[in-house]
């Protein structure tokens, strides 16, 4: 595992109530600059430009990054 991760990606399907986990890339990780490209990717890869947002095969993607639950001495 490498910091802030935990190497894998959890996806959550509401409609039929199944929960599945797939390895995380981390070249890909690497490549994407973090959580906000692999979001992209997965947005751009996986959906319909042309769905409205509130289609019923949208997608909610939640992803954290690498410096999620780090201590951060400017915000005391």
């Amino acid at each position: 595992m490498i910091g802030g991760y935990a190497d894998k990606i959890l996806r959550v399907a509401f409609s039929n109530e199944k929960i599945s986990e797939e390895p995380l890339n981390f070249s890909l990780v690497r490549s994407l600059i973090d959580c906000l490209g692999i979001a992209s990717k997965i947005m751009l890869e996986e959906l319909d430009p042309n769905m409205k947002p509130f289609d019923p095969r949208n997608k909610l993607i939640l992803v954290t990054g690498s410096l999620t639950g780090s201590h951060c001495t400017h915000c005391e």
